[in-house]
């Protein structure tokens, strides 16, 4: 139970961070995040290795405290400093946005071809 909670509440935040770097472009900082992340917990297995007591709790408890200084590095150093939102569409934006793609798409269609498909629909 305690590494899925670190799994689940301490380690997916991180790759949010991740992934919103890459989103971003800032590839380079999504690397080094991960890499960061990725030796703290390598270093918590080394310390684990040299412990007096080897068991499955402490691990979980040594597993917590790298992924918690990975989630404090991600939020301090690599979240992006202006505020995410997702949008959402009421019926009407989502209607528009709909016109607006099948638009985009006859645009697309060459004139000849258009009134091709007028011609022939006028004569069924």
């Amino acid at each position: 139970a305690a590494v899925v909670f670190a799994e689940a509440l301490l380690w997916r935040p991180v790759e949010v961070a991740l992934i919103v770097n890459n989103g971003l472009g800032k590839f380079g900082r999504a690397a080094v995040l991960a890499i960061m992340a990725t030796a703290l917990r390598a270093v918590a297995a080394v310390l684990f290795m040299f412990a007096a007591q080897r068991s499955v709790g402490v691990w979980a408890s040594y597993y917590i405290a790298a992924n918690a200084v990975s989630l404090l590095i991600a939020f301090v150093f690599f979240y992006p400093r202006q505020r995410l939102r997702m949008r959402t569409l009421d019926r009407r934006q989502a209607h528009l946005n709909s016109v607006e793609l099948h638009l985009d798409s006859a645009r697309r269609i060459p004139p000849t071809r258009i009134r091709q498909v007028s011609a022939a629909r006028r004569s069924c």
